[in-house]
């Protein structure tokens, strides 16, 4: 990620001089001498201080500070422009710090590089990865979590139940936390009862999920990397230096998926959230249908996830080939792209939840009433409380996928926008004849949606 750094004077005595991975055998006081000639001429002639200079796959970034000194540091192009920035800025004021009013003239500063080395691994840390991985505690730890997490979502889902008159969940049955018709004395000792009996399902998987993600480092990593690229999407550069097992976050994502759509009744297909009422069964002949019929309205969600971020990437990366005419299958750039889709499609969950029958029942709409929904649909209150959340998730996850993925396409924009908008509309496409396949054709229900 990183090839050179350099302290050096505008005038081109070096300080500090330090390569990162392997040897180029570049002359160090030659490219000093450049760098200072091309930075002055800048100066001189356009009146204005060079930041950045652009190289083919690399960048070199300037930072003149007090006492002439300039730092020098070149980076890889996918490099997120405000983390080398910062990284700069970061190791410039480490400088100063260290060697402060001290006078350097004629010295080379080789006690520095501990301190580099030490900043560069800390901001750095994805190009380290491989060594802290634990195969065996991170995928037990990958699957158990998604279960647990799965099963608290789900017991979110249903908690409205909760205060009504309990619900049933995975065979298991949640008494009501309000119980009516009751004297004072019962009602009190039935909700104590309850209370402990729901506190026992969520405090025993949430100490088992920390006692595996405390063993899993591998694991650990792949949630702050994910935690990094919710915080700026053009980190996804960093991808092509991850391991292979960074897709491990795609295990918790189908089971979430799974768990919300099962217990939430809810299905996602194109760009829309449908709730699967007594209704939309009815019209769909399956209210009584064979279980793996039922299912079938669960799996186009599955579907719809799993073109997002295995069939959309599969076409982006044949059309990037193609527009370069290289014809070539490009496995590296396929599997970054396959992590930016996985990491963004996570902004579908919390939009599948939202429309989830039993939580918009929670919010006081009618999902089962045909009649009734269909005025609540043009309320104000429906548009603020459904519509509008909606539309921000759904415009989270693109706005994700096109950012993270725009930086996997090095120094070609236009590229990558024929290519994300070509893979995006063929994958829209295929969803709508898959849909049309198994609801409109007759070919799997004889009902018409």
């Amino acid at each position: 990620m990183i090839s050179h750094f350099i302290v050096l004077t505008t005038y081109g005595q070096i300080f500090f001089s330090k390569e990162f991975g392997e040897e180029s055998g570049v002359d160090v006081a030659l490219t000093g001498g450049l760098i200072s000639a091309v930075y002055s001429m800048t100066s001189e002639t356009q009146r204005e201080k060079i930041t950045e200079m652009a190289l083919e796959d690399k960048k070199i970034l300037f930072r003149e500070r007090e006492s002439d000194l300039l730092f020098v540091l070149t980076v890889d192009e996918l490099m997120d422009d405000t983390d080398a920035n910062d990284l700069l800025d970061e190791i410039a004021d480490s400088f100063f710090q260290k060697y402060g009013e001290l006078k350097i003239d004629g010295m080379i500063l080789s006690d520095f590089e501990p301190i580099i080395d030490e900043i560069v691994q800390r901001r750095l840390w994805y190009t380290t990865t491989q060594e802290v991985a634990n195969k065996k505690w991170d995928f037990l730890a990958t699957s158990s979590i998604a279960l647990i997490v799965a099963w608290l979502t789900a017991l979110f889902i249903k908690v409205g139940y909760a205060f009504e008159d309990g619900f049933t969940m995975g065979g298991i049955f949640f008494p009501s936390l309000i119980p009516s018709n009751q004297d004072f004395l019962n009602g009190a000792l039935n909700m104590v009862y309850a209370t402990i009996y729901y506190s026992l399902f969520l405090s025993v998987p949430l100490l088992l999920g920390k006692f595996l993600y405390d063993r899993a480092p591998g694991l650990r990593a792949t949630y702050r990397f994910a935690l990094e690229f919710f915080q700026r999407p053009t980190r996804s550069g960093y991808s092509s230096f991850l391991p292979k097992w960074f897709l491990l976050p795609l295990v918790n994502l189908f089971v979430l998926v799974l768990s919300i759509s099962y217990f939430g009744r809810v299905m996602i297909w194109e760009l829309q959230a449908l709730q699967i009422s007594n209704g939309l069964l009815r019209q769909l002949n399956a209210i009584n249908a064979p279980w793996i019929n039922w299912m079938l309205l669960l799996l186009i969600t599955v579907f719809t996830f799993g073109s997002w971020i295995f069939l959309q990437p599969l076409f982006m990366t044949i059309t990037v080939g193609a527009i370069r005419r290289t014809y070539q299958f490009d496995k590296r750039f396929y599997r970054d792209a396959v992590l930016v889709a996985t990491l963004s499609s996570y902004f579908l969950l919390p939009y599948i939840f939202w429309a989830s029958l039993p939580f918009q029942e929670l919010l006081g709409f009618h999902p089962n009433d045909i009649g009734l929904l269909n005025f609540e649909r043009t309320t104000l209150k429906f548009l603020l409380i459904t519509t509008l959340p909606l539309n921000i998730f759904l415009f989270g996850f693109l706005f994700y996928l096109g950012v993270g993925l725009s930086r996997l396409v090095k120094m070609d924009r236009l590229t990558y926008a024929v290519s994300f908008a070509l893979s995006a509309f063929t994958t829209i496409l295929l969803q709508k004849l898959i849909f049309w396949i198994i609801f409109q054709s007759g070919l799997v229900y004889i009902g018409v949606i």
